[in-house]
Formats: structure tokens, C-alpha cells, sequence
């Protein structure tokens, strides 16, 4: 299995023969795709956490192009259909389906407004947000997308997590060690950290992160624009 990170939380996965894409939207600050267009050629999947166009952007570009499929969160029906995105599976936390192959289960999500860290803190979600568990290869890839702190994901089973750390719109670095020590995955993969996206800065201390996980004893590792690791 490799993934590779494209900053935000776009990434892009390729195992068994699938190449599946997560939240392949645009750069808030120069509105180019966050995934370089090489790369959707071949996709199978296209999970999308939630409607933000740093997000969902180029997802109806790239579904009408290629013909893959969609999996997001049901309140997101709406913008689908007025999108015109037809192979698409809509899901809701604790439901699982079959795309093509691999296993993909909805888990709790809820953006969060600039400061917020805690569910406590957040109120209503707006944003159509979700979390996934792609089972692939025997393991289970967790992506939480852009979300606050829950107690829901006690009993969420994870090899490779996907967690953001920067603190605006999601949680921040303490937090996000809390979700990942309450997960204990296999390892660990930070988002939302060390860059401008607009007018907000995600200035999370990416290296202490590291080494607070490390010390938990969850392999963390962090990728930069466009690196890949293989697992």
C-alpha cells in the first residue's frame, strides 16, 4: 500500500489495484488543485469528508472525467445531485458498504468553527463532515477529516490514522495526541499543520507532535507536499 499527501487532508491511495483519492479539492490560496491533475487518471474512489471547497473542489471535475465513484456523508445528497455526481454512496457514521472492493465504514465527524477543539465546543456540524475506515489489504485506513475532539471513536479500529493537528476548524496538537492515544492505531499520519490555507495559519508544532506519539509508542510519520510512504 502507498499513500501520499498533498497537504489539507488530500491524499491519495494506491493498494490491490485501487487508486483511491481523499478530499481532492483546491487551494484556498491559489485555487489550483491540491492533487496535481497527472495523478487522477485511474481512480477508482473518491471519499470526500466534507463540503468545503478545499475538500469537495475538484470532485465533480474529476467523477464526471473518470466515472468514479463517490462515497461521502448522506447530508450531502443536495450538493450531489445539483453537481450532477451520479455513482454515489451515501453513508452515515456506523454504516459500512463495498466500492469496488474495499470495505469503507462511516465514522463521527463534526467540523469545527475557527478555535474550536472539543464536540463541546463545536455545535451543529453544517458541513455534511464524516469520518471513513477504508479496510484494505487487511488493514483499516482511518481519515477523520477536518474535525473536532469525540468520545465516539472509542471503539474505532485503525492500523493507519489520518488526524488533523493544526487547530483551526479542527483539533488542535493536544488533542489530536488525545485522539490518537484513544484510537492507539498502528501508526499515525498528521494533517492540517505548517502552512497558510487563506487567511488562516495552521502552526502546529508538527516535530513535538511526533515525538509525543512516538513516546506512546504509535509510529508517527509525516509527510510533506507530495511524499509518499509505503505500508
Amino acid at each position: 500500500m502507498r499513500i501520499t499527501y498533498y497537504r489539507q487532508n488530500a491524499f491519495k491511495i494506491e493498494s490491490a489495484g485501487k487508486r483511491i483519492l481523499i478530499d481532492p479539492g483546491r487551494s484556498l490560496s491559489s485555487f489550483r488543485s491540491l492533487i496535481p491533475k497527472k495523478e487522477w487518471q485511474g481512480t477508482n474512489i473518491i471519499l470526500v469528508t466534507h463540503r468545503d471547497p478545499d475538500h469537495f473542489g475538484l470532485v465533480p471535475t474529476i467523477a464526471s472525467r473518470y466515472g468514479c465513484e463517490v462515497v461521502c456523508a448522506s447530508s450531502l445528497k443536495p450538493l450531489m445531485d445539483r453537481k450532477g455526481i451520479e455513482k454515489v454512496h451515501f453513508l452515515t457514521p456506523g454504516e459500512r458498504i463495498e466500492a469496488q472492493g474495499p470495505e469503507i465504514l462511516g465514522i463521527p465527524a463534526i467540523h469545527g468553527p475557527q478555535k474550536a477543539i472539543d464536540s463541546a465546543l463545536a455545535g451543529e456540524d453544517r458541513k455534511g463532515s464524516i469520518g471513513f475506515s477504508v479496510r484494505i489489504e487487511k488493514k483499516n485506513v482511518v481519515n477523520l477529516g477536518d474535525t473536532v475532539f469525540l468520545d465516539a471513536w472509542r471503539d474505532v479500529e485503525a492500523d493507519i490514522l489520518m488526524l488533523p493537528i493544526g487547530g483551526h476548524f479542527t483539533m488542535n496538537r493536544k488533542q489530536a495526541v488525545r485522539a490518537a492515544k484513544l484510537i492507539n492505531p498502528g501508526t499515525v499520519i498528521p494533517t492540517h499543520f505548517h502552512w497558510k490555507i487563506g487567511p488562516y495559519v495552521h502552526p502546529a508544532r508538527v516535530k513535538k507532535f511526533a515525538d509525543e506519539i512516538s513516546s506512546a509508542g504509535i509510529r508517527c510519520v509525516v509527510l510533506r507536499r507530495c511524499e509518499s510512504v509505503e505500508m
